[in-house]
């Protein structure tokens, strides 16, 4: 179907709402003061007829639900599970294969579609459903993150990816959005995803946390761009930071490489509002180039506290 493109305070109705880029951000407020929140490239629908019920395809989905009518209990559906609300505050990230949910307030109820199986999650709880009916399928605590965290990948270019065991490497091309014509912006970069196993987040900030990152580039004139997405410990999104600037700013090794350091507080706030990163998580990091020609090679990332 046809695209249209939203405005802040407009009604939306029914149809598929897309978000495009990683530092993409919508919320949604309904009458009833419930909001929900996509942060990051996905795809939702929404149906009020008889019940709230949300259909997200792919993405990370903030909710914050009122109480619900009783018998009335609030839906979000996925390509892999069912979770029933009827008043709290968590996130959900839907995957192709699996759907996460990390509660910060009250419960709900996650039902696994490839065998029915429901689990009840709670506050400060996580819990993954997968199409993979033999994943062990169960409540657990949040796992907290240092406040350090580094991730060295043992050969990393545009095209290729590695996997790592607390995070995932991804060096590809991706849809940063789209330009006043409706056509696609393209980035090339590498991200770090932190929201896998029992924690959402890489790292834990303080105030003084600094970001370092060691690349190379075939071009010194490549326009590098550094996001980070920030959320609470339990999940619920705070807002995206982010730097750029050009590769030839920063002096080269002899090898040609270059380290980047800056305080993640002093980055530039690209949400609604500016906030403190201090007790927030970093649940992605994001280094990116314009053209593939740019030729971007991440050696490694570290946050220090």
């Amino acid at each position: 179907g046809r695209k249209y493109p939203l405005k802040t305070g407009e009604r939306i109705g029914e149809g598929s709402i897309v978000t495009e880029g990683n530092d993409a951000f919508l919320e949604m407020r309904f009458p009833d003061s419930s909001r929900a929140a996509l942060s990051g490239p996905g795809e939702f629908g929404v149906s009020v007829k008889d019940r709230k019920k949300i259909r997200l395809r792919t993405g990370n989905l903030d909710v914050e639900m009122a109480p619900q009518p009783s018998g009335k209990a609030a839906l979000i559906e996925t390509g892999s599970a069912v979770v029933e609300v009827v008043g709290t505050r968590f996130l959900v990230e839907a995957a192709a294969a699996s759907t996460t949910v990390s509660v910060s307030h009250g419960t709900v109820k996650l039902k696994r579609l490839a065998d029915g199986e429901t689990v009840e999650v709670r506050k400060d709880r996580i819990a993954v459903a997968s199409l993979d009916a033999g994943v062990a399928f169960e409540s657990r605590p949040i796992e907290s993150v240092g406040g350090a965290w580094s991730a060295v990948p043992d050969e990393l270019d545009n095209g290729k990816s590695i996997g790592g065991a607390s995070s995932d490497f991804q060096a590809e091309a991706f849809r940063a959005g789209s330009d006043e014509q409706g056509n696609p912006v393209i980035h090339h970069g590498v991200s770090f995803r932190g929201t896998r196993g029992g924690s959402v987040g890489l790292a834990k900030m303080n105030a003084d946390s600094e970001l370092a990152v060691r690349f190379r580039v075939a071009d010194p004139k490549a326009h590098v761009r550094i996001m980070v997405v920030c959320r609470e410990a339990t999940g619920g999104f705070v807002g995206n930071k982010q730097v750029q600037f050009r590769a030839s700013e920063i002096a080269a090794d002899a090898d040609g490489s270059r380290t980047f350091r800056k305080r993640i507080q002093d980055f530039e706030t690209i949400t609604e509002s500016d906030f403190s990163v201090a007790g927030r998580n970093v649940s992605l990091l994001v280094v990116s180039v314009l053209n593939s020609g740019d030729g971007l090679q991440v050696a490694g990332a570290t946050i220090t506290d």
